[in-house]
């Protein structure tokens, strides 16, 4: 199940959607993971909505690793895949 995160992205004026930063919720606080790349996959739907699905390499400044984030085009959500 994908969990709601708050993002900062640059929307680019061909419609393209870069992730820059998100915030995520762990049992304690939250923290900020900087996006290092991202590559987005084929569009689809989920739930009846239409979503960009993004493979992104993170980290969190002491570890890296590889995520999947999407974006609800209908909601403006983003979430990311635990």
């Amino acid at each position: 199940m994908y969990e709601p995160v708050e993002m900062i992205a640059h929307h680019h004026m061909d419609g393209k959607i870069s992730p820059l930063k998100l915030k995520v919720q762990t049992e304690d606080d939250k923290i900020v993971l900087k996006v290092l790349s991202s590559i987005e996959k084929e569009p689809n739907h989920h739930s009846g909505n239409r979503i960009r699905v993004f493979d992104c390499d993170v980290t969190d400044s002491t570890k890296h690793w590889t995520t999947e984030i999407i974006y609800e085009t209908s909601t403006s959500i983003w979430k990311v895949k635990p």
